[in-house]
Formats: structure tokens, sequence, C-alpha cells
């Protein structure tokens, strides 16, 4: 699978906290595609993004978003169901 259309995909995915702070469209959807075929499996927005990495420091890196507009309540359609990252964060990472 590859995620297109979010900008910063590095910084999303390896960046520091400081590097997080950059990101300035945090409400960016974008989707996952499957390699082989393109087909859009999901879409997909760089909190979800952290919220899937489950990185010990998750909850900082989604409050650095919050701060730089992101919206945690921001409705999504991934995986076939309309939820947030909110929703996602409570579900799956204790948050």
């Amino acid at each position: 699978n590859e995620i297109v259309n979010i900008d910063n995909l590095d910084t999303i995915t390896n960046g520091t906290l400081e590097d997080m702070s950059k990101i300035i469209n945090p409400n960016q959807v974008g989707q996952v595609i499957y390699k082989d075929n393109g087909e859009v499996k999901t879409d997909i927005n760089p909190m979800i993004m952290i919220i899937n990495q489950g990185l010990n420091d998750y909850r900082e890196r989604l409050e650095i978003l919050v701060k730089n507009g992101g919206d945690l309540d921001m409705n999504i359609n991934y995986c076939n169901r309309e939820t947030t990252p909110r929703e996602l964060a409570i579900e799956y990472r204790d948050y």
C-alpha cells in the first residue's frame, strides 16, 4: 500500500516533534492505494497516520497537529466507515 495526496509524508512518519510543528495542513485528506493496481483502499489524514503508527509520543504529536489547526473530530471515510481521528485514538490507542 502507498499513501498519496498527503504533503510532508516523511515528516509525518519519521519526523521529530519539532519537525511536526512545521506541518501546516493537518486536516489534509489523502488516500491509501494498492500499489499493484492504483485502486483506492481508504481515505486517510495526517492525524490518523500518527494514530496508526502508535508511537509512544503519539499524543504529543497529535497535540502539535491540533495547535496547527488539526481537527480531531473531522469526519473521514476510513476503512469503509465514517469516523474521526479522535474515535480511532480512543478505540485503538486508549486516548
